[in-house]
């Protein structure tokens, strides 16, 4: 980056206002459809910053639904630094802190009820390649959210807020039109590893649940077969027969069937007492002498 980085402050009241920040987006003319959600007026402001490679934009608005292309030649990372009740992208609720990412040409289908506040790097796909193989990352992103923008509900992502509250803070202390290449580009390659960090350590952490998920259901239902076939067998006995601890047990079925092992127990031998006690009044006792009701009483 050689030239002095321009800057854009929109502030967002009509249909057409907000349409003027989404075609800065799309190179190409690609549309979107806006349509208010309640009579009262779109309210809000977007500020962009960026070339046609790299773009950084903070945007908020509400009271309408986007359908269209989020951007038709840049591949997008967003976060929502803020979002109340209501919104949602294809159906999915969106809360602060939930990390989107879409392909160029990904549609979005999005309902901005309640205030949304949006942070959001757009770079091109094959500098993006260039990046992720820089910094020896094995994310494919660019053949994920091809269709439709990918959102991941990240249980760390505190450290992309902080450094976006940072960057709001620094841009409202700053008036100027125009940005220095080299602050600009610091700070846009800053928030592009911190997004990257974060949808790695989300993927692992959701990929480590699921393989827990997986282990512990299959402890149960083993667990399941040894009580049927040996119905007064301890907690501690179970345990040995897996090889796993007592605490393991536990977590086990807590994450699967929501009760602790006791419970189980409990409830199972309860239940096969009820089943054995129907079975014996209802079976007929063959010691009994059969009565006849015409037989005259001696």
């Amino acid at each position: 980056m050689s030239k002095a980085i321009r800057r854009r402050n929109i502030k967002i009241d009509t249909i057409e206002e907000l349409e003027e920040v989404l075609a800065l987006r799309n190179q190409k003319g690609a549309f979107c459809d806006l349509t208010p959600i309640r009579s009262h007026v779109i309210s809000g402001r977007s500020c962009m910053l960026g070339t046609d490679d790299f773009r950084l934009e903070i945007s908020d608005y509400s009271n309408v639904c986007v359908k269209g292309v989020v951007s038709d030649t840049l591949t997008t990372f967003g976060i929502f630094l803020a979002s109340e009740a209501g919104n949602s992208i294809w159906n999915r609720s969106v809360i602060a802190g939930d990390i989107c990412f879409a392909a160029p040409n990904a549609d979005c289908d999005a309902i901005y009820a309640a205030n949304m506040r949006c942070g959001m790097l757009m770079i091109k796909p094959d500098i993006l390649n260039d990046l992720l193989h820089e910094r020896g990352v094995d994310l494919d992103l660019t053949t994920r959210a091809t269709s439709r923008p990918a959102c991941i509900s990240s249980r760390h992502t505190q450290s992309l807020l902080r450094a976006f509250t940072s960057l709001e803070a620094t841009l409202a202390n700053n008036s100027r039109n125009t940005i220095e290449p080299g602050p600009f580009e610091f700070v846009f390659l800053h928030l592009f590893d911190v997004f990257v960090e974060t949808i790695n350590h989300a993927e692992i952490l959701d990929r480590h649940f699921r393989e827990i998920d997986s282990t512990y259901y299959k402890i149960v239902k083993d667990s399941e077969r040894i009580v049927k076939l040996t119905p007064k067998i301890s907690l501690e006995e179970i345990s040995s027969t897996l090889d796993i601890s007592r605490r393991t047990l536990y977590r086990a079925f807590k994450s699967t069937l929501g009760v602790s092992p006791n419970s189980y127990l409990h409830n199972y031998r309860l239940g096969k007492s009820r089943t054995n006690l129907k079975m014996n009044v209802s079976k007929p006792d063959p010691k009994a002498t059969p009565t006849d009701d015409n037989q005259p009483t001696p």
